[in-house]
């Protein structure tokens, strides 16, 4: 396994090029053109201007709101979209070629075959993989969210009736006081999934460090981000 994970996380395997590739690609370059209009249309958001730590709501929205044609986007996005199906269609002829070498497949394998016993994390300053038992991390993460001046469990009715609130504050106060324009940048429409990171903070020991004679260092640091 030493072989795959001493590939980082941001090494990529190359995938087979089927049409479901290809579906996900455009996908993908869909949903950028889908963000690009909103931004270019609606202008600075005020997270743009100033940093904040007020998450999104956790649950995506009921509808989708779909912008204005703009023609100078969409002519791009047309464009980009003929070059990426080029691209692949041109790879789908060819014969396939793993970037991963015997050794580095064979650890894949057995990553795959761990995962419900190990967790793959990522330290704070290698930017390598960290593993640990799994024990360990529901320990940790259970941990982090038992803090109650922070985490609390609710439930959608809860959440949906704050988020009225909310708006019904943007829209009575703040809308007559700081303008129409303001207002609809504080409205959240496309709220995302907020995701919970656990940082495992690593330290380099020595060769001649001794876990069996001092374990009341075998420890690991750790830190949430919220």
């Amino acid at each position: 396994m030493a072989a795959a994970l001493s590939l980082g996380p941001s090494f990529a395997i190359s995938p087979k090029v089927t049409s479901s590739t290809v579906g996900k690609a455009l996908c993908g370059l869909h949903q950028y053109g889908h963000r690009l209009r909103w931004r270019v249309q609606t202008g600075p958001t005020v997270l743009d201007r100033q940093s904040t730590i007020v998450s999104t709501k956790p649950f995506p929205a009921k509808g989708i709101r779909l912008p204005r044609p703009t023609p100078e986007i969409d002519s791009r996005i047309a464009a980009l979209e003929i070059a990426i199906q080029k691209i692949y269609s041109s790879e789908a002829t060819k014969i396939y070629r793993s970037n991963l070498t015997p050794s580095e497949q064979k650890g894949i394998a057995k990553l795959f075959r761990s995962k419900d016993r190990l967790r793959y994390t990522i330290g704070d300053k290698c930017s390598s993989f960290v593993v640990m038992p799994q024990s360990m991390d529901k320990i940790i993460t259970n941990n982090v969210l038992s803090d109650s001046t922070t985490y609390c469990e609710t439930t959608m009715t809860a959440l949906t009736k704050a988020c009225s609130e909310v708006k019904k504050v943007i829209t009575t106060v703040v809308k007559p006081r700081l303008g129409t324009i303001v207002a609809k940048q504080l409205l959240d429409s496309h709220p995302m999934i907020p995701t919970f990171y656990s940082l495992v903070k690593t330290h380099k020991l020595p060769d001649a460090y001794g876990f069996d004679q001092n374990p009341s260092n075998n420890f690991i640091l750790w830190r949430a981000i919220r």
